[in-house]
């Protein structure tokens, strides 16, 4: 709501709808998940978009891409990545990442500027006859507790953390993704214990804390799991020697090869509805494959790891979509019609910049 509030007086639709994007990529920096960022934003930005006159489609087109790109060194993926290419997630970020991510969201804004605009008009939608139009929402704000407006800061603690304890300010003490997050989780009961006066109250907040990590942890140890097993097997029948070989054999050389993994990664992603176990599957094998080459494995995994989640932002299948989507009342695969232009022209951007730059 803190993030949203600044951007309601825009009165122009299709103006309003590329800050919207603008101020979703950055709340994504701090709320990993791409269904609870996407259902944060269909409570809190998507009214307002709808009520100056964007189509359900467009104003859910622009909230699903939020998280397309996964970004920062508290991301799940993020986290794999730099893992696998023998950086920390700080390093992955600033030194590769964000060289690659910046343009690609200026990209996106500007698709997402021309493409809503143009399939709007296609099926002869007109904002101006549409303003004040109320939010097709279902869900209702009934049994949440106020809370005051500056603990909109706490979510932000783990990512300024991780970047003050880094090579960039403080390098002499570095701090892991795991010890930013139970400092923030502490600072947070803190809070609540100060405010409420209560310690039941606060410690009720950590146990809200274990029960969502327990959910979360659970998946995704099973799919770290399956991916090295995966990994593994391919190794073992010898998938992964016949690949290189015969790359080698047809003159395939690194880029072409990142291509063929990108590739992958995006059907994957579009065909399981998620970004996670699509690049949890495949990235084991990058740095074999990116050593057969000679060429760093991070130069590989950056453009895996971002098409995982655009891959994931074009299937009907994916959570978000369909929460989204269905919260607004339509099509899972009208939404998808409205995210395709804007992510393939975010991959096209990636590839080209990675191969320039790395």
């Amino acid at each position: 709501q803190v993030a949203v509030r600044p951007i309601a007086g825009i009165r122009s639709s299709y103006l309003m709808l590329s800050v919207c994007y603008l101020v979703a990529v950055f709340v994504s920096l701090f709320v990993t998940s791409a269904t609870g960022l996407g259902l944060l934003l269909m409570v809190t930005m998507y009214p307002i978009m709808r009520n100056l006159g964007i189509s359900p489609a467009s104003a859910c087109g622009v909230i699903v891409t939020s998280q397309s790109f996964e970004i920062g060194p508290t991301q799940t993926n993020a986290i794999f990545a730099a893992g696998q290419s023998g950086l920390d997630p700080t390093s992955y970020f600033v030194d590769h990442q964000i060289w690659l991510v910046l343009p690609m969201v200026a990209v996106t804004m500007v698709l997402h500027f021309f493409w809503q605009r143009f399939c709007d008009r296609r099926d002869g939608w007109d904002p101006a006859a549409h303003r004040g139009d109320a939010a097709e929402l279902d869900e209702k704000k009934a049994g949440e507790v106020p809370a005051p407006t500056w603990y909109a800061l706490l979510p932000i603690i783990p990512f300024v953390l991780m970047m003050t304890f880094s090579k960039l300010l403080v390098s002499d003490i570095r701090m892991s993704v795991e010890v930013a997050m139970l400092v923030s989780v502490f600072a947070g009961m803190l809070c609540e214990l100060l405010r409420s006066r209560d310690v039941r109250t606060s410690l009720a907040g950590f146990s809200s804390f274990l029960d969502g990590m327990g959910k979360v942890f659970g998946p995704v140890v099973a799919l770290i799991v399956c991916a090295e097993f995966f990994a593994e097997s391919l190794k073992a029948i010898g998938a992964i020697d016949t690949l290189l070989h015969s790359a080698d054999k047809a003159g395939i050389g690194s880029g072409l090869m990142t291509l063929v993994m990108v590739g992958l990664i995006v059907v994957a992603s579009v065909i399981m509805g998620s970004g996670n176990a699509a690049f949890l599957s495949f990235s084991t094998l990058a740095p074999a494959v990116a050593a057969k080459f000679g060429v760093p494995a991070v130069t590989m995994l950056l453009p895996m790891q971002l098409a995982s989640s655009i891959g994931r932002t074009v299937s009907p299948i994916a959570a978000v979509i369909i929460a989204c989507s269905g919260i607004a009342k339509i099509s899972p695969f009208v939404v998808v019609r409205r995210t395709v232009v804007p992510m393939a022209g975010a991959l096209t951007t990636a590839l080209v910049l990675n191969y320039l730059l790395f």
